[in-house]
């Protein structure tokens, strides 16, 4: 590389770190100028000037003339991110729910609608049918000018990140090998894969930064059962963190039952329903229907309780980790936490350290959402910024 390239090659980097920090003042609130993207990056005023310029020209960035420093003088000229010129759309799954949300650059939702699909026979085109049409009815609120970077569609089940294929949900168990290539063609803008529990975690370990020093084990419990991990000796970069599992699909009993069989709310919702006197929902509102009752006791959540903590401890004593965090609706509910807890505390080899975090996530939906999004805006604007800077 000569000395030239050298130069492009910095000024490249300094031109995604300076967007980095303007869109990250402008998430945490703090307030960004030039002055202090000097001062913070130790660079010279004019090679800030000349950076913040072409970020300016790219229109991923704006200044902000309403928002300043306080104090005597000329007041700076603020720089935030030019939110609303970037779109995306985001789609997840709550149980038999598909929700589809316009995000903008800065993840906040700008328009949702969600649909039951509680067709649990339906085929791969029928499944594709609803997504599409929901992507659609999002698509047709992006206002005109802005651009559409594309569609991000978090998913249960098994995902295939590499070829772009959901190969399977056992919401869904006939819609198999699923490709969104024709959504992809009829929007011309790219469509993303990403596993859910993969973006949760990516966004958890994001939010608690302690976490970046352990070895994390992130498993929900509620339609189905899956699981993440964190690695922290071998995931060293945001976009790589997280390796899922579904260890819902693993055997536990002498007649082929599996883990999901036995303790997931697909299979719990009409004995609970009974037991309950109500209709059960769909994961959220399920979270909320249970989690003040005195649950634990109930003889269909006994034997789920029992053979989830004896699974959690298996997953333990494969991965070893330092942290493990429970989501889901049963896990909202306090009596089952402790009762799950105790369980898996009980079951340990005494070898086991003492010292096993066992945490609780209730933000899923925004972590999700976060997880998702924030990594696909980020590798879509260095992407821009490196075309534009050739």
């Amino acid at each position: 590389m000569n000395l030239m390239d050298k130069q492009q090659s910095l000024s490249l980097e300094r031109k995604i770190l300076l967007f980095e920090q303007i869109l990250n003042g402008y998430q945490t609130s703090e307030i960004v100028t030039r002055k202090g993207l000097v001062e913070a990056n130790h660079l010279r005023p004019a090679t800030v000037t000349k950076l913040i310029g072409d970020l300016l020209d790219f229109g991923l960035v704006k200044e902000d003339t309403k928002t300043h420093v306080s104090g005597p003088g000329r007041p700076e000229v603020c720089l935030i991110p030019n939110k609303n010129q970037y779109n995306a759309i985001f789609v997840y799954v709550d149980s038999l729910t598909l929700t589809a949300s316009l995000v903008n650059l800065t993840g906040e939702i700008l328009y949702s609608s969600s649909c039951e699909f509680e067709n649990r026979s339906a085929t791969k085109e029928q499944l594709i049918s609803v997504i599409e049409s929901q992507v659609k009815n999002a698509y047709e609120t992006i206002k005109t000018g802005t651009t559409v970077c594309g569609v991000i569609l978090s998913l249960p089940g098994i995902v295939d990140r590499k070829n772009q294929v959901w190969k399977y949900s056992n919401r869904w168990p006939n819609a198999t090998d699923i490709s969104f290539a024709s959504l992809e063609e009829t929007l011309a803008c790219k469509v993303i894969l990403v596993k859910n529990l993969q973006a949760e975690l990516n966004a958890f370990i994001l939010e608690n930064k302690q976490l970046k020093s352990r070895n994390t084990l992130y498993i929900h419990w509620g339609e189905g059962i899956g699981a993440a991990s964190y690695d922290a000796n071998r995931m060293v970069r945001f976009r790589q963190q997280g390796l899922f599992s579904e260890i819902g699909q693993t055997i536990i009993d002498n007649d082929g039952s599996t883990l999901e069989q036995i303790a997931s709310l697909a299979s719990l919702r009409g004995t609970l329903g009974q037991n309950l006197n109500c209709i059960i929902g769909n994961e959220k509102q399920c979270a909320v229907q249970i989690k003040d009752l005195p649950l634990s006791s109930l003889p269909c959540l006994e034997q789920a309780q029992q053979v989830f903590s004896r699974s959690l401890v298996n997953a333990y004593l494969t991965l070893f980790p330092d942290t493990i965090i429970l989501t889901g609706p049963f896990i909202e509910n306090t009596c089952i936490f402790e009762e799950i807890k105790r369980q898996f505390f009980a079951q340990l080899p005494s070898y086991c350290p003492s010292d096993i975090q066992l945490l609780v996530n209730s933000n899923t939906v925004i972590n999700e959402l976060q997880g998702a999004v924030i990594p696909f805006f980020s590798n879509y604007v260095n992407d821009k910024i490196t075309q534009a800077h050739n």
